[in-house]
C-alpha cells in the first residue's frame, strides 16, 4: 500500500469508523457531510485515490460497496484465501437454506447470502 495524503487519511478514517459503528460502508453522502465535502467531485477523487494506493476497493454499481484493506502478514493472499473459504460455505449454506415453503424470510436469507457471494466474487476477481 501507498502512503496516503491527510486528505485521504482523514476520509480513510472516516470510512473505518463508519464501519465500526454501522456495520456498513458510509453511503457517499454520509461521506460527503462527514467529511465537510462540498463537491462530488472532491469526494470522488478522495475515494479513487484510496483506491488508487491500495486502501480500499470498491464494489461495481453499489453504493456503500467499499471494503478497507488491511496490511496483515501475508498480505492480499491470506485476504482472498479467507474470502475463497468463505465464498464456498456460503454457496453450501444457500444450497441447504434452500426450503420447501417459500416463506419471505427464506428469500431474504437466500438474498442475502446471493449480494454477499457477488460482492465476494467480484472482490476475488479485482485482486
Amino acid at each position: 500500500m501507498l502512503p496516503l495524503t491527510k486528505k485521504q487519511a482523514q476520509a480513510k478514517a472516516f470510512i473505518v469508523a463508519h464501519i465500526a459503528e454501522h456495520d456498513q460502508a458510509p453511503s457517499f453522502t454520509e461521506m460527503m457531510a462527514g467529511l465537510d465535502i462540498k463537491s462530488k467531485g472532491n469526494m470522488s477523487a478522495r475515494l479513487a485515490g484510496l483506491e488508487r494506493r491500495g486502501h480500499i476497493i470498491r464494489g461495481p454499481g453499489q453504493e456503500r460497496a467499499i471494503a478497507v484493506v488491511k496490511e496483515a502478514e501475508g498480505g492480499l493472499r491470506q485476504i482472498k484465501d479467507a474470502a475463497h473459504v468463505f465464498v464456498a460455505t456460503q454457496e453450501q449454506f444457500r444450497r441447504d437454506f434452500t426450503d420447501d415453503r417459500d416463506s419471505s424470510q427464506t428469500r431474504r436469507g437466500q438474498s442475502l447470502v446471493a449480494a454477499a457471494l457477488n460482492n465476494l466474487k467480484w472482490l476475488l476477481k479485482t485482486t
